[in-house]
């Protein structure tokens, strides 16, 4: 598809691509003050750009029909609040007098935050990334007043550096290239977005992926793996939560070992943050030391998931450690008074030493000069040892220098000795006179969700009852605060919820309550499941060509979007596959295996073409090859569900029965549910046929642990 926009684009021919030198109007040209229309959005992205030069618009009518009114380009600004190259692109040309001036005289300037509306988001970074062949934040994209793209990227300086064009240049020579022929521009802009909208509505396959494509997706991950470092290649590193999933539940130990030595170097890298828990967002390197320091509520959310299971299968106290450290944090630094999770916290805050000047990591990283006028000399040899400083600084990796001569804390093994925690409870108390980086208050559902599902399978693996709770809590947050008139609400800021739920946010919220289920029996969280299920599929459902669309309608996009590609989350489509092979397993509704099976074959053709392009879809692939193995478990010996709970058994789905008025209740749910004995007893099922009950605890366990892990093999005939 790349070589159809460059050939749509250059039809456009010398008036911009091809274009040297030429000058729009004068940028000196001043326009009237910019109305502060940002400033009571609903998002704290949005209201950091209120007072800029630019005279932005948010996302909506006010700003088309102006468009079109005056025939401009529409310059639409993608970001979100902690993003580092926001705050530079910012500072560099958003707060500039004389950019402010030519856009605002020349386009109707537009700002949308992507955490509020990922469907703007995503449409517009398809059509970048097929232009350029990668993608990222700000994104920054020229549309007509119709709002089809033309022209896109991400940061742009001001003025060029990095081999990158100044911010000024691409303006100039874009306003030109309009102004010269508009009609040209607007149809080959048209043919450009039906191209991606083909693009983005798959064929189905004939028949589910086969379980070779399963294979083919581990050959992808095992070429790219970094046997030193972990993770994969090239760097940057990310995190990855949904393809270390999809590895740690395989059954090949060569998957399983990278996802746990990746694992055990994030738990150990200066990703981590070893004083206050949680991770940041990326490695700028291969070895997980320089992070791109921004704390996303999604990667805290699913990394406590992900090491929750890989403690399961291990017991390596080093997984657990990172669970319990990423609660801390989450309860310290995330938690609002009414009980959800803000956003993020962000990569920039104010130098220590010159507060008037802000810098990535400032809150995080460490002179030696500091650490000598702090610590005793042993504290600092112990320092040095533990977490591999030295006087000249181990940041690497800085394009910018603005971690020169600091260091970042870096273990090489995991804290053993109080000596070692008394250091980081000291270095820890130092740190919080520190100004900390700015929080994002905004409340996501869809991130809250996630976060639901990583404290329950937290409390599921850990046994801990009280991570149990805090997802339950959450879950009824949610419920209570985030549904208007019966619909999930996206987002909401000082306690007021808006903006129409995507389907992502639906099949997040699904998901939670299904693994709440697991964890504890609970009728009501299995019923909210459905309940949440049914909203899902009447309002994002395609029955024409099946799959969930991400929104309810259209609405002012070029196209409604489906997504099929997991990221650093879930796609809407691959978490619904998830939710499908629960709920199917659950209850043995054949609705959800016709869902199940037609949204299978819509990802067909994508995992044959980028097999690791969606690890929740292979999941479900490998799930639907088990037969949807189920365990029963009558009881109400509160130690029967305790011993089971944590074991290990990712594709077999748990099914705890815990008195008879939880089986009165769950019968109108699971029909085939057995009748109620009073005994405590486990039935192992597959494709809804269940072996003879055992009825002996140490039994049960004993078959558990050494039962067949790999989904059976079978003709996808």
């Amino acid at each position: 598809m790349k070589n159809n926009f460059f050939c749509g684009l250059l039809v456009l021919g010398s008036a911009f691509l091809l274009l040297a030198g030429c000058r729009g109007d004068d940028p000196s040209t001043p326009t009237a003050a910019p109305a502060h229309r940002l400033e009571r959005q609903n998002s704290p992205y949005l209201r950091q750009h209120a007072d800029n030069t630019v005279a932005w618009y948010p996302w909506g009518e006010e700003a088309f029909q102006k468009a079109k009114r005056e025939k401009k380009l529409i310059f639409l600004s993608i970001g979100y609040s902690t993003c580092h190259w926001c705050h530079v692109m910012e500072e560099e040309s958003f707060m500039d007098q004389k950019i402010g001036d030519y856009l605002n005289q020349n386009f109707v300037a537009v700002k949308v935050d992507r955490e509020t509306r990922p469907d703007v988001d995503a449409v517009y970074m398809t059509f970048v990334q097929s232009l350029n062949g990668n993608g990222g934040w700000p994104l920054n994209v020229f549309l007509t007043p119709e709002r089809t793209p033309v022209y896109g990227g991400t940061y742009y300086p001001n003025p060029a550096k990095f081999d990158r064009p100044g911010f000024m240049e691409v303006l100039q020579k874009l306003q030109k290239a309009w102004l010269e022929n508009p009609e040209l521009f607007a149809s080959k802009a048209e043919e450009i977005a039906q191209t991606i909208a083909q693009e983005n509505e798959p064929e189905a396959g004939s028949d589910v992926p086969s379980e070779a494509l399963l294979e083919k997706a581990l050959k992808s991950w095992t070429s790219r793996f970094d046997s030193q470092y972990g993770g994969f290649l090239p760097a940057p590193k990310f995190p990855s939560p949904p393809d270390l999933t999809f590895l740690l539940r395989s059954s090949d130990p060569e998957a399983r070992e990278m996802a746990l030595k990746t694992l055990e170097a994030i738990a150990l890298g200066g990703i981590h943050d070893h004083l206050e828990g949680g991770f940041h967002r990326y490695s700028t390197d291969p070895r997980w030391l320089v992070p791109h320091f921004e704390k996303m509520l999604y990667d805290q959310a699913q990394l406590m998931a992900v090491y929750a299971e890989a403690y399961a299968l291990t017991q390596n106290d080093l997984f657990r450690q990172a669970v319990v450290k990423t609660d801390h944090y989450l309860e310290a630094r995330l938690r609002s008074p009414q009980g959800a999770y803000y956003s993020a916290e962000d990569a920039d805050s104010a130098n220590p030493d010159n507060p008037s000047q802000h810098s990535e990591g400032a809150f995080y990283v460490w002179s030696y000069q500091e650490l000598q006028s702090q610590l005793s000399n042993q504290e600092l040899r112990l320092a040095e040892k533990v977490f591999g400083l030295s006087p000249q600084g181990n940041a690497e990796n800085d394009p910018q220098e603005e971690l020169k001569g600091k260091s970042i804390l870096f273990l090489t093994k995991p804290l053993s000795t109080e000596r070692e925690r008394a250091l980081v409870e000291k270095l820890s108390t130092l740190r919080k006179k520190r100004p900390r980086p700015q929080r994002d208050e905004k409340i996501l559902t869809e991130w809250n969700a996630m976060t639901a599902h990583g404290y329950a399978q937290a409390g599921r693996y850990l046994n801990e009852p009280g991570y149990l709770q805090r997802s339950g809590e959450l879950l009824k947050f949610l419920e209570e605060r985030m549904v208007k008139d019966g619909r999930l609400q996206r987002s909401s800021l000082e306690r007021s919820a808006e903006g129409e739920g995507f389907a992502i946010d639906y099949a997040q919220l699904i998901r939670a309550y299904l693994s709440l289920f697991e964890a504890t029996g609970e009728p009501h969280f299995l019923q909210r499941s459905l309940h949440w299920q049914s909203e899902l599929q009447r309002l994002f459902w395609d029955d024409e060509k099946g799959g969930f669309f991400d929104s309810e309608s259209q609405g002012e996009l070029p196209y409604r979007r489906k997504s099929f590609t997991d990221g650093a989350t879930l796609s809407a489509n691959s978490c619904a596959l998830l939710n499908l092979g629960k709920l199917y397993a659950i209850t043995g509704r054949q609705s959800f295996q016709t869902s199940l099976d037609r949204l299978l074959k819509l990802e067909k053709h994508l995992l044959e073409r980028a097999p690791t392009s969606a690890p929740g879809a292979l999941s479900a692939v490998k799930s639907w090859y088990g037969f949807h193995d189920t365990l029963l478990l009558f009881s109400q010996d509160t130690e029967w569900l305790r011993k089971v709970r944590p074991l290990y058994l990712p594709y077999q789905t748990l099914i705890p029965i815990t008195s008879e008025e939880n089986q009165n209740k769950l019968k109108r749910l699971i029909p085939l549910l057995p009748d109620w004995s009073g005994r405590s007893q486990a039935y192992a099922c597959r494709g809804f046929a269940c072996e003879l009950p055992v009825e002996k605890l140490d039994k049960l366990i004993e078959s558990l642990k050494n039962r067949d892990r790999t989904p059976p093999k079978i003709d996808s005939k």
